[in-house]
Protein backbone atom coordinates (compact mmCIF):
# COMPACT_ATOMS: atom_id res chain seq x y z
CA UNK A 1 0.00 0.00 0.00
CA UNK A 2 1.16 3.65 -0.64
CA UNK A 3 0.36 6.97 -0.57
CA UNK A 4 0.70 8.92 -3.84
CA UNK A 5 0.50 13.05 -4.03
CA UNK A 6 -1.94 13.99 -6.78
CA UNK A 7 -0.98 17.71 -6.84
CA UNK A 8 -2.49 19.07 -3.34
CA UNK A 9 -4.00 15.68 -2.53
CA UNK A 10 -2.68 12.55 -0.98
CA UNK A 11 -4.44 9.14 -2.02
CA UNK A 12 -3.72 5.79 -0.51
CA UNK A 13 -3.44 2.88 -3.78
CA UNK A 14 -3.17 -1.15 -3.26
CA UNK A 15 -0.74 -2.59 -5.56
CA UNK A 16 -0.94 -6.70 -5.00
CA UNK A 17 2.13 -8.87 -5.74
CA UNK A 18 2.46 -10.84 -8.89
CA UNK A 19 3.80 -14.43 -7.95
CA UNK A 20 6.54 -15.99 -5.84
CA UNK A 21 9.86 -15.42 -7.32
CA UNK A 22 11.28 -12.15 -7.27
CA UNK A 23 9.22 -8.89 -7.33
CA UNK A 24 6.13 -8.72 -10.14
CA UNK A 25 3.48 -5.53 -9.07
CA UNK A 26 -0.27 -5.87 -9.97
CA UNK A 27 -1.74 -2.82 -11.51
CA UNK A 28 -2.41 -0.56 -8.25
CA UNK A 29 -6.30 -0.05 -6.95
CA UNK A 30 -7.44 3.31 -5.27
CA UNK A 31 -8.44 3.01 -1.48
CA UNK A 32 -11.77 4.66 -0.22
CA UNK A 33 -10.43 6.61 2.37
CA UNK A 34 -11.75 9.74 2.12
CA UNK A 35 -9.56 13.46 1.90
CA UNK A 36 -5.58 13.56 2.45
CA UNK A 37 -3.80 10.92 3.52
CA UNK A 38 -0.77 10.43 5.69
CA UNK A 39 0.93 7.06 6.88
CA UNK A 40 -0.61 3.62 6.37
CA UNK A 41 0.43 0.60 8.63
CA UNK A 42 -0.91 -3.21 8.46
CA UNK A 43 -1.74 -5.36 10.81
CA UNK A 44 0.43 -8.03 11.48
CA UNK A 45 -2.25 -10.63 10.51
CA UNK A 46 -2.47 -8.68 7.18
CA UNK A 47 -6.40 -8.58 7.66
CA UNK A 48 -6.68 -4.88 8.67
CA UNK A 49 -4.82 -1.81 7.12
CA UNK A 50 -4.80 1.69 9.49
CA UNK A 51 -4.50 5.33 7.92
CA UNK A 52 -4.85 8.59 9.24
CA UNK A 53 -7.19 10.21 6.59
CA UNK A 54 -9.24 13.30 6.44
CA UNK A 55 -12.53 13.00 7.44
CA UNK A 56 -15.45 14.51 5.69
CA UNK A 57 -14.98 17.70 8.05
CA UNK A 58 -11.86 18.44 7.03
CA UNK A 59 -10.15 17.05 10.18
CA UNK A 60 -8.05 14.09 10.63
CA UNK A 61 -9.45 10.47 11.92
CA UNK A 62 -7.76 7.54 12.26
CA UNK A 63 -9.99 4.88 10.30
CA UNK A 64 -9.39 0.97 9.56
CA UNK A 65 -9.58 -0.97 6.62
CA UNK A 66 -10.22 -4.65 6.82
CA UNK A 67 -9.04 -7.24 4.13
CA UNK A 68 -9.71 -10.44 2.97
CA UNK A 69 -7.57 -11.59 0.18
CA UNK A 70 -6.94 -8.91 -1.70
CA UNK A 71 -10.56 -7.93 -1.62
CA UNK A 72 -11.58 -5.04 1.03
CA UNK A 73 -14.53 -3.16 2.49
CA UNK A 74 -15.39 0.40 3.71
CA UNK A 75 -13.60 2.53 5.89
CA UNK A 76 -14.55 2.49 9.73
CA UNK A 77 -13.38 5.26 11.67
CA UNK A 78 -11.52 4.85 14.83
CA UNK A 79 -10.61 7.98 16.44
CA UNK A 80 -12.20 11.37 15.37
CA UNK A 81 -8.96 14.13 16.39
CA UNK A 82 -11.74 16.56 16.96
CA UNK A 83 -12.82 14.74 20.25
CA UNK A 84 -8.99 14.37 21.16
CA UNK A 85 -6.46 16.59 22.10
CA UNK A 86 -4.23 16.32 19.23
CA UNK A 87 -4.10 18.47 16.06
CA UNK A 88 -2.14 16.53 14.17
CA UNK A 89 -0.99 12.97 14.13
CA UNK A 90 1.39 10.36 11.90
CA UNK A 91 2.56 6.75 12.25
CA UNK A 92 0.74 4.30 13.64
CA UNK A 93 2.04 0.85 14.57
CA UNK A 94 -1.20 -1.68 14.63
CA UNK A 95 -0.88 -4.52 17.20
CA UNK A 96 -3.79 -7.49 17.80
CA UNK A 97 -6.74 -5.57 19.24
CA UNK A 98 -4.67 -1.95 19.82
CA UNK A 99 -2.95 0.44 18.24
CA UNK A 100 0.05 2.39 19.12
CA UNK A 101 0.84 6.28 17.55
CA UNK A 102 2.16 9.18 17.42
CA UNK A 103 0.33 12.53 18.07
CA UNK A 104 0.43 16.18 18.53
CA UNK A 105 -0.74 18.15 21.53
CA UNK A 106 -1.47 21.82 20.85
CA UNK A 107 -1.35 22.46 24.43
CA UNK A 108 1.95 21.75 24.63
CA UNK A 109 3.44 21.57 21.14
CA UNK A 110 4.89 17.95 21.88
CA UNK A 111 5.05 15.13 19.71
CA UNK A 112 3.62 12.26 22.62
CA UNK A 113 2.70 8.21 22.11
CA UNK A 114 -0.24 6.73 22.43
CA UNK A 115 -2.11 3.48 22.66
CA UNK A 116 -5.89 3.04 21.33
CA UNK A 117 -7.27 -0.06 22.86
CA UNK A 118 -10.92 -0.22 23.14
CA UNK A 119 -11.65 2.81 21.63
CA UNK A 120 -9.93 4.93 24.37
CA UNK A 121 -6.57 6.25 23.45
CA UNK A 122 -4.12 6.78 26.56
CA UNK A 123 -0.81 8.37 26.61
CA UNK A 124 2.14 6.32 27.03
CA UNK A 125 5.12 8.67 28.26
CA UNK A 126 4.53 12.00 30.18
CA UNK A 127 7.35 14.24 29.57
CA UNK A 128 9.17 17.58 28.36
CA UNK A 129 10.83 16.06 25.08
CA UNK A 130 8.98 14.64 21.83
CA UNK A 131 8.41 10.96 21.34
CA UNK A 132 7.50 10.20 17.34
CA UNK A 133 7.24 6.86 15.06
CA UNK A 134 6.27 4.19 17.10
CA UNK A 135 7.49 0.71 16.10
CA UNK A 136 6.21 -2.23 17.40
CA UNK A 137 8.35 -5.37 18.02
CA UNK A 138 7.63 -8.90 16.37
CA UNK A 139 6.59 -10.05 19.64
CA UNK A 140 5.10 -7.30 20.94
CA UNK A 141 7.70 -6.91 23.77
CA UNK A 142 8.93 -3.27 22.66
CA UNK A 143 7.85 -0.63 21.21
CA UNK A 144 10.94 1.28 19.40
CA UNK A 145 10.58 4.94 18.98
CA UNK A 146 12.40 8.51 17.95
CA UNK A 147 12.57 11.04 20.95
CA UNK A 148 15.03 14.21 21.57
CA UNK A 149 14.75 13.28 25.35
CA UNK A 150 17.65 12.54 27.21
CA UNK A 151 17.75 10.09 29.06
CA UNK A 152 15.84 11.16 32.21
CA UNK A 153 12.38 12.93 30.12
CA UNK A 154 14.08 16.49 29.36
CA UNK A 155 14.63 17.41 25.75
CA UNK A 156 17.40 17.73 23.96
CA UNK A 157 18.70 18.82 20.18
CA UNK A 158 19.28 15.78 18.82
CA UNK A 159 17.08 12.57 18.40
CA UNK A 160 18.15 9.50 19.07
CA UNK A 161 15.97 5.95 19.20
CA UNK A 162 14.54 4.31 22.64
CA UNK A 163 12.27 1.76 23.85
CA UNK A 164 9.32 1.11 25.80
CA UNK A 165 9.14 -1.94 27.87
CA UNK A 166 5.30 -2.76 27.04
CA UNK A 167 5.10 -4.94 30.48
CA UNK A 168 7.04 -2.60 32.83
CA UNK A 169 7.11 0.87 30.74
CA UNK A 170 10.63 0.98 30.96
CA UNK A 171 12.33 3.92 28.52
CA UNK A 172 15.88 2.55 27.66
CA UNK A 173 18.20 3.99 25.19
CA UNK A 174 18.68 1.85 21.65
CA UNK A 175 20.80 3.59 19.51
CA UNK A 176 21.72 7.48 20.31
CA UNK A 177 24.54 9.35 18.06
CA UNK A 178 25.09 12.72 17.28
CA UNK A 179 23.17 12.87 14.10
CA UNK A 180 19.02 12.69 14.37
CA UNK A 181 18.24 8.53 14.10
CA UNK A 182 14.35 8.13 13.36
CA UNK A 183 11.95 6.54 11.28
CA UNK A 184 12.00 2.74 13.05
CA UNK A 185 10.20 -0.27 11.87
CA UNK A 186 11.18 -3.93 12.65
CA UNK A 187 11.54 -7.16 10.23
CA UNK A 188 9.96 -9.76 10.95
CA UNK A 189 12.80 -11.37 12.58
CA UNK A 190 13.28 -8.70 14.94
CA UNK A 191 15.83 -6.37 12.77
CA UNK A 192 15.48 -2.85 13.53
CA UNK A 193 15.85 -1.28 10.57
CA UNK A 194 15.89 3.34 10.84
CA UNK A 195 16.88 6.49 9.08
CA UNK A 196 19.71 8.80 10.27
CA UNK A 197 20.57 12.29 9.11
CA UNK A 198 23.32 14.44 9.01
CA UNK A 199 23.65 17.73 8.98
CA UNK A 200 27.55 18.30 8.88
CA UNK A 201 27.23 19.92 5.56
CA UNK A 202 24.62 22.05 5.67
CA UNK A 203 22.12 20.24 4.33
CA UNK A 204 20.86 17.07 5.38
CA UNK A 205 22.19 13.76 4.21
CA UNK A 206 19.77 10.10 5.30
CA UNK A 207 21.04 6.89 5.07
CA UNK A 208 19.52 4.04 6.03
CA UNK A 209 20.55 1.47 9.30
CA UNK A 210 19.69 -1.88 10.45
CA UNK A 211 20.42 -3.24 13.94
CA UNK A 212 20.24 -6.77 14.36
CA UNK A 213 19.97 -6.72 18.30
CA UNK A 214 18.12 -4.36 20.47
CA UNK A 215 20.98 -5.30 23.09
CA UNK A 216 23.81 -4.84 21.47
CA UNK A 217 24.02 -1.05 19.54
CA UNK A 218 26.25 -1.87 16.88
CA UNK A 219 23.92 -0.93 13.58
CA UNK A 220 24.97 -1.65 9.91
CA UNK A 221 24.59 1.48 7.34
CA UNK A 222 23.08 0.06 3.70
CA UNK A 223 25.87 1.75 1.67
CA UNK A 224 24.95 2.67 -2.20
CA UNK A 225 21.62 4.66 -1.13
CA UNK A 226 21.27 7.97 -2.09
CA UNK A 227 18.70 11.04 -1.29
CA UNK A 228 17.01 11.70 1.78
CA UNK A 229 15.85 8.79 2.84
CA UNK A 230 12.79 7.70 5.01
CA UNK A 231 10.79 5.23 6.70
CA UNK A 232 12.63 1.39 5.89
CA UNK A 233 9.77 -0.86 5.21
CA UNK A 234 11.56 -4.21 5.30
CA UNK A 235 9.23 -7.21 3.28
CA UNK A 236 7.19 -10.21 5.27
CA UNK A 237 10.15 -12.26 3.66
CA UNK A 238 12.64 -9.99 4.42
CA UNK A 239 14.28 -10.14 1.41
CA UNK A 240 12.97 -6.49 0.22
CA UNK A 241 13.10 -2.78 1.76
CA UNK A 242 10.47 0.07 0.52
CA UNK A 243 12.10 3.37 0.96
CA UNK A 244 10.82 6.78 0.51
CA UNK A 245 12.60 9.08 -1.16
CA UNK A 246 13.40 12.64 -1.16
CA UNK A 247 15.24 14.77 -3.67
CA UNK A 248 14.17 18.28 -4.40
CA UNK A 249 11.33 18.83 -5.50
CA UNK A 250 10.11 15.98 -5.39
CA UNK A 251 9.24 12.78 -3.56
CA UNK A 252 9.13 9.03 -4.25
CA UNK A 253 9.58 5.57 -3.00
CA UNK A 254 12.14 2.30 -4.04
CA UNK A 255 12.15 -1.15 -4.06
CA UNK A 256 15.56 -2.17 -2.55
CA UNK A 257 17.29 -6.01 -2.72
CA UNK A 258 18.50 -6.43 1.11
CA UNK A 259 21.03 -8.75 -0.61
CA UNK A 260 22.75 -6.89 -3.32
CA UNK A 261 21.02 -3.40 -2.28
CA UNK A 262 19.91 -2.82 -6.73
CA UNK A 263 16.70 -0.58 -5.99
CA UNK A 264 13.88 0.79 -8.68
CA UNK A 265 11.27 2.97 -8.42
CA UNK A 266 8.24 1.50 -7.04
CA UNK A 267 5.76 3.36 -9.52
CA UNK A 268 6.57 5.16 -12.44
CA UNK A 269 8.84 7.66 -12.49
CA UNK A 270 7.91 11.20 -11.97
CA UNK A 271 5.47 9.88 -9.79
CA UNK A 272 5.14 11.58 -6.34
CA UNK A 273 4.93 8.50 -3.59
CA UNK A 274 5.54 10.24 -0.11
CA UNK A 275 5.04 7.01 2.05
CA UNK A 276 4.88 3.09 1.47
CA UNK A 277 4.20 -0.15 3.58
CA UNK A 278 4.24 -3.92 2.75
CA UNK A 279 1.42 -6.25 3.62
Amino acid sequence: AYVLREGEESRAYYMPILGDEGIRLAQPVKLPFTGPVDQLAFTPAGDELWAWAGAETGEPALWSLAFSGDRFGEPARRLDLQDFPAGLASATAPAAGSIIFDALEPETGRWQLFRLEGGVPARLLAEEADSQSPALSPDGSVIVFSSNRDGAGGAKQDWGLWGYAVSTGRVFPVYDTAADEGSPWFAPDGALFFSSFDYAGGEPVGSIWRLGDLAKPRAERLAGLEGLLLFPRPSPDGEWLLLTVYAEPHWTSRLVNLETLDSRPLTAEGVEVTFACWR
